[in-house]
């Protein structure tokens, strides 16, 4: 009869006495020890016994490589023990074998970039002037502003508002420049013309100019900005016939929020520096009042002043064809200073 140690799963071991002979097969080791040689009654030497299987209920003979050879007095230990019916194939690992290759494997994938939503051809496009977003962090403070938190802190605020008072979905798309907005009538597919549209997409480009105009402050530029984010706006408030390129617009540096028709009229820097921009003045706000129209330069030493943007003269009127005449005399006038 042999005892044997069988070691299960982790570092847990089991002792298993009273095993019949017939059921262990052993090998003689290579290096055999003389039991009459050792004097000194230590024990013999043993081969490390390893138990590779996992130790289940014994269930099948105790397998083992070649048959003990027991002659004179050689000393022999089994090499391995195996509970059951083992296959030799089977790893000696305890852990369990993947059901295929595969799964054996730690699948390493990176993460896709994420693409830019892909939105359908919008209704409206808003391109916002690169002058008002100079650098990445300006970019990304306007972004936030046009936004807009709401009360609990919640980034958005201001895209529900318009979307609920316009009927029009906002998409901001600020990983480019210039930023783009993209605006998209919601109830489109229950109008037969698009012109029915226009009321929907003019509340919700106001809403935006609004939020700009917030961005900006006091600053002067408020008037070129309304004019730019109007011009590059398809719609009813853009005539095609007009000669300089006026839009139909709300004044943004009168606190009065009628409509009139506004164009703008850059003046060249070195006009600033050379004190012209006052004679300028001087010289047109008399005739331009006279055919029904107004002017407003934005620039040193005026009422409004600009850090933003170069410098210019903005010309409004209740009359398309006044407009165009007044923008005409004030090219001329800064081509002859």
């Amino acid at each position: 009869m042999y005892s044997a140690m069988i070691f299960l799963e982790g570092f847990r071991v089991r002792y298993e006495s009273g095993i019949d002979g017939e059921r262990v097969k052993y090998r003689a080791l290579n290096s055999a020890v003389n039991v009459a040689d050792n004097n000194n009654d230590q024990p013999c030497q043993e081969e490390p016994t390893v138990v590779s299987a996992s130790a289940k209920k014994q269930s099948g003979p105790i397998t083992a490589t070649t048959p003990p050879s027991m002659a004179g007095n050689q000393c022999v230990v089994p090499t391995s023990i195996r509970v059951g019916q083992v296959d030799n194939s089977v790893d000696s690992s305890s852990r369990k074998r993947p059901r295929n290759e595969e799964e054996s494997k730690v699948k390493v994938e990176s993460t896709p970039r994420k693409k830019n939503k892909e939105y359908p051809a919008p209704d409206l496009e808003i391109k916002v002037p690169l002058w008002l977003q100079k650098d990445r962090e300006t970019q990304r403070k306007l972004f936030h502003h046009l936004l807009g938190r709401s009360s609990s802190g919640r980034l958005g605020h201001n895209m529900k508002r318009i979307n609920d008072e316009s009927q029009c979905k906002i998409a901001v798309v600020w990983d480019e420049k210039p930023m783009i907005i993209k605006v998209f009538a919601k109830n489109k597919s229950n109008v037969a013309s698009r012109t029915k549209l226009f009321p929907a997409l003019k509340r919700a480009r106001l809403m935006i100019q609004d939020l700009f105009a917030g961005f900006v402050g006091n600053d002067g530029s408020r008037g070129r900005l309304v004019y730019e984010i109007s011009r590059c706006c398809a719609g009813p408030h853009r005539p095609n016939k007009s000669t300089s390129n006026a839009v139909r617009d709300i004044n943004p540096l009168h606190t009065d929020r009628s409509e009139s028709y506004i164009s703008v009229v850059d003046i060249p820097n070195e006009f600033v520096r050379e004190g012209k921009h006052h004679q300028l003045h001087m010289t047109l706000v008399g005739s331009i009042r006279d055919i029904g129209c107004k002017m407003n330069i934005v620039a040193d030493g005026f009422t409004h002043t600009t850090k933003l943007c170069a410098p210019y003269v903005l010309v409004y009127g209740v009359r398309l064809q006044y407009v165009d005449q007044a923008v005409k005399m004030v090219e001329d006038a800064i081509r002859q200073t």
